[in-house]
C-alpha cells in the first residue's frame, strides 16, 4: 500500500512537521490494521529518481511480509516478485 501527503510535494524534506508526523502515523495506522494477517512489515520510501522513485510525489510504501514470501527476506524488498521487478521496462 502507499501512504501519501494530500499536498503534492516532490521531496520528502519539503514537508511540514506536522505533514511528516502524518504521514508516519498514517502509515504505522496502515500496518496496524493489517497486522490481523501479518507480523512483519516493510516500510519504507524512495526519495526521488536518483533512489528509483518513479513519481514526482512524496509516498511510503508498507508492505506486509509472509514467512516464506520469498527464499531469502535480507536485503528487503528488491526483486520481491522476480517476474515483476523490472517493471520500468514494459
Amino acid at each position: 500500500m502507499l501512504v501519501a501527503p494530500i499536498r503534492h510535494e516532490a521531496r520528502l524534506l519539503f514537508l511540514s512537521s506536522d505533514e511528516t508526523d502524518d504521514l508516519w502515523r498514517l502509515a504505522l495506522h496502515v500496518a496496524r490494521n493489517l497486522a490481523g494477517d501479518v507480523q512483519d512489515f516493510n516500510i519504507g520510501i524512495k526519495e526521488g529518481p536518483d533512489a528509483g522513485r518513479t513519481l514526482p510525489h512524496v509516498y511510503l510504501h508498507v508492505i506486509p511480509r509472509r514467512a516464506g514470501d520469498v527464499a531469502d527476506p535480507r536485503g528487503g524488498v528488491r526483486w520481491m516478485v522476480p517476474e515483476r521487478a523490472v517493471y520500468w521496462e514494459e
